[in-house]
């Protein structure tokens, strides 16, 4: 690089002098180092911000050269980046920059811009599903400890943005996702999240029957029920004025009026009838024979009791002359066929007492079997 004791006109580097007599007795002096620094560069105040979330963001600044010589920056791949003073806008990688020419020519240490990203990562939710037939669901998220901060969207199904707060609040029943955005611009899915629904409770009336009293006076139904799954229930029976008449499902001897029955259910939903007219219902007394032929004919084979739907809690009993109890149902839920313990009861007369549970009293008589 020169044959002169000194030695001028080159760039950084290492480099050492060799003296001699045509190669005889050659010495060799110790090495020396010229830096990036000697050659007017000088890069002790650099600012290097990273690259984020993989865009071209990052940058490298404050780096001084004598003479303001003009720089040209390269990638590590040799490939032209720049030729302004600070390199800007650049993804994660590593750079470089000659400055000057010939013998002036400086070319700088290389320069590492790192890729950094920031994603929110969740640690914990929270589902409450919508209740009501209203838009009442909500998520709750709560994310890792982290030195980023986050703003959020959140989406429906439709990829409709309905939020932009942390938590989902008033959300009608459905899928959303929600999408974590940092200041830095970085951004990730954080999940997706299902708000079920609760739906309110049905008063289901198909199997609903009125019962009139002996006296027409009093009411009382069988067969409601309740179709739902937010139990348990709150039961309401209203009369016109509001008053509340019976917190049972099911009424059982009440004054003959106008009713409405409510459902509550433990979500505080509410669902009701419209109002039930008693008045209309027509007493019914029970008739039957004295008599059955229990012969497989199929005619009057078994005792036949019409009305006794009205009277689900009444006692029907058949007893044998000397006072043993053959036969006995509660409703009259099964019927009595002449048959006891499976065996065919004697032509004969038994006694029946019916004991209607009501202020109708006791009904009691004779019942003949015929074969």
């Amino acid at each position: 690089v020169g044959d002169k004791r000194i030695l001028t006109g080159v760039g950084n580097g290492t480099y050492y002098l060799k003296a001699g007599q045509l190669g005889a007795c050659d010495v060799t002096s110790a090495k020396f180092t010229i830096d990036a620094s000697s050659n007017g560069l000088n890069d002790s105040q650099k600012v290097i911000i990273d690259a984020y979330c993989n865009k071209s963001n990052g940058s490298i600044s404050k780096i001084t050269v004598a003479n303001n010589l003009t720089r040209i920056w390269y990638n590590v791949l040799n490939q032209e980046m720049g030729r302004s003073d600070d390199l800007m806008n650049v993804p994660a990688g590593g750079y470089y920059f000659t400055a000057g020419q010939g013998n002036c020519l400086i070319t700088s240490p290389t320069y590492v811009v790192k890729n950094v990203n920031e994603v929110y990562q969740l640690k914990s939710s929270n589902i409450t599903l919508a209740t009501c037939g209203s838009s009442n669901g909500r998520v709750d998220i709560s994310g890792e400890v982290s030195n980023a901060s986050f703003s959020f969207k959140w989406f429906d199904e439709q990829n409709i943005e309905v939020s932009n707060s942390e938590d989902l609040i008033n959300a009608a029943p459905g899928r959303y996702r929600v999408v974590a955005y940092s200041a830095n611009g970085c951004s990730n899915e954080v999940g997706q999240f299902t708000v079920p629904e609760a739906k309110p409770p049905v008063i289901n009336t198909d199997a609903m029957q009125k019962f009139l009293s002996c006296d027409g006076k009093l009411v009382s139904t069988t067969g409601l029920s309740i179709d739902g799954s937010t139990s348990p229930y709150a039961i309401k029976w209203t009369d016109e004025d509001g008053n509340i008449v019976s917190d049972q499902l099911n009424l059982k001897g009440i004054p003959v009026g106008k009713y409405q029955l409510q459902v509550i259910d433990k979500y505080g939903c509410i669902n009701g009838t419209a109002p039930i007219d008693f008045t209309l219902i027509k007493s019914t007394a029970l008739s039957f024979a004295n008599s059955i032929t229990p012969n497989g004919d199929g005619i009057n084979d078994f005792w036949e009791i019409k009305g006794f739907q009205s009277y689900p809690d009444g006692d029907f009993s058949v007893y044998s002359r000397d006072g043993n109890r053959i036969f006995h149902s509660r409703g009259y839920s099964k019927t009595f066929n002449g048959l006891y313990n499976g065996k065919a009861l004697p032509t004969g007369v038994y006694y029946y007492v019916i004991d209607l549970k009501t202020d109708c009293g006791t009904m009691s008589g004779s019942l003949t079997i015929l074969r």
